[in-house]
């Protein structure tokens, strides 16, 4: 014996979508891909590229602002020799280095777990 079971959205998806994924998940968002990547972040003598951030709602996500002055310079570092002794992974683009080692799939776990608790 079969149940069937039918239901009618009373909101389209954008709109339920919008109530789950509030300013506080963005920022939460946000917080946990900047721990995620910050091994693929350059690290000099103070780590200051990648401790000094700030996270801030933009529109439809969440963002992560590094606030050195030289973090643009060091994000599109083609070519640079950049340490390894603190963070073995230390790479130009570090965001798109996480993302091809799986961080991504950290991020989208991690975001779907704290949506759900």
């Amino acid at each position: 014996m079969g149940v069937n079971v039918s239901f009618r959205w009373n909101q389209p998806p954008v709109a339920i979508a919008a109530e789950i994924i509030t300013p506080a998940v963005k920022l939460y968002a946000a917080s946990e891909w900047h721990k995620i990547y910050t091994p693929f972040v350059p690290m000099g003598d103070t780590g200051q590229l990648s401790s000094a951030v700030n996270y801030l709602v933009d529109g439809k996500m969440g963002t992560i602002h590094h606030l050195m002055v030289y973090s643009h310079s060091q994000y599109n570092g083609k070519g640079f020799n950049f340490r390894r002794d603190k963070h073995p992974l230390a790479s130009a683009a570090w965001d798109q280095a996480c993302i091809a080692a799986g961080g991504r799939e950290r991020l989208l776990q991690t975001i779907q777990a704290y949506i759900g608790r």
